[in-house]
């Protein structure tokens, strides 16, 4: 009985998706702050990268924040239990898409552009959160 919960819940896992979640920030002195390796373009408008999540098989598996110099990377494990408090609830992928909006972590983002694989939504004038399938 054992033996088939586990592998249930590896199959469960492995069939997840791999997601990177990419929230950016529009501030005209971050230009003069940040390399521009550390920023991206939407509808003509360079956004600084504040974070990258990056989902393998639904579970967060590494951490990309913006540092002085580019970005650092966090890498965290499932089995390393790495995870912050802040981190925790996140640990799992809780990505649920609609029409129009997607839910993550209990928070509703309009759903204000796809490209591709690509879900973006501008939370506010000058934010933006992207959501990439990886395959």
């Amino acid at each position: 009985m054992v033996i088939l919960l586990s592998l249930a819940i590896g199959f469960y896992f492995y069939t997840k998706p791999n997601v990177k979640i990419i929230t950016a920030e529009n501030n005209e002195m971050y230009k003069k702050m940040y390399p521009k390796s550390c920023f991206l373009k939407f509808e003509n408008t360079e956004y600084l990268i504040q974070n990258i999540y990056k989902y393998k098989n639904g579970i967060l598996d590494e951490r990309c924040f913006l540092g002085s110099e580019g970005f650092a990377v966090e890498k965290l494990g499932f089995w390393d239990i790495k995870y912050s408090n802040g981190q925790k609830p996140s640990k799992f992928l809780n990505l649920n898409i609609d029409n129009e909006f997607l839910e993550f972590d209990n928070q509703n983002y309009k759903i204000d552009k796809i490209l591709g694989d690509t879900l973006i939504s501008k939370i506010d004038a000058n934010k933006i959160i992207m959501f990439i399938k990886e395959k």
